[in-house]
């Protein structure tokens, strides 16, 4: 076996990657980073502090989501991520309001990163419009974590009955048909 059989291929990644754009390298590595200090944010604390099975599912399963979402930030394996951190943080005995809402922030933070590098092309720049509009659709999701996150905080006071399964209910099929794609 010749030792340029086995480095040509190499190469050539190594070759193709210089083609993807800096944009490109940046929001991958923000959502990455994102990601990682959502991890990290779910994952730490006093009654987590010994290393057990879960804390160590919860960090593969995250970093094998991660190194999926390098090679194509539009993979559905991406998801893997975020909802181990949302588990990680459901079996919390010490969870508080605090660690939630930034943990939840990091975790938009990072799906917004990636999410724009799936919609701009790998080895073009971003168009100022694109970016422009992009951001103007980050801030109304923004808005309306910030108002649900308020909402869920005030509520959490309430007790309401199973009258309200109903109404829960009709508002998720509300907002399931708002933002459906719709047919032309």
């Amino acid at each position: 076996m010749r030792l340029t059989s086995l480095l040509d291929p190499i190469a050539d990644a190594l070759l193709a990657l210089r083609g993807i754009s800096p944009v490109q390298w940046a929001l991958r590595g923000t959502g990455t980073a994102a990601t990682v200090a959502a991890a990290a944010l779910a994952l730490s604390g006093p009654g987590l502090a010994a290393m057990h099975l879960g804390v160590v599912l919860v960090g593969l399963v995250c970093l094998t989501a991660l190194a999926a979402q390098w090679l194509d930030p539009d993979t559905d394996l991406g998801m893997l991520a975020p909802t181990a951190v949302v588990i990680a943080l459901a079996v919390r005995a010490d969870l508080d309001v605090v660690l939630a809402g930034s943990t939840g922030l990091l975790l938009l933070a990072g799906h917004a990163s990636f999410a724009l590098a799936a919609v701009m092309p790998a080895h073009g720049a971003l168009d100022r419009d694109a970016l422009r509009l992009a951001l103007r659709a980050l801030t109304g999701v923004l808005v309306l974590t910030l108002v649900g996150g308020v909402l869920v905080v005030l509520l959490a006071q309430v007790q309401l009955g199973p009258w309200a399964v109903v109404v829960a209910a009709v508002a998720v099929v509300a907002l399931w048909i708002a933002v459906m794609p719709r047919g032309r």
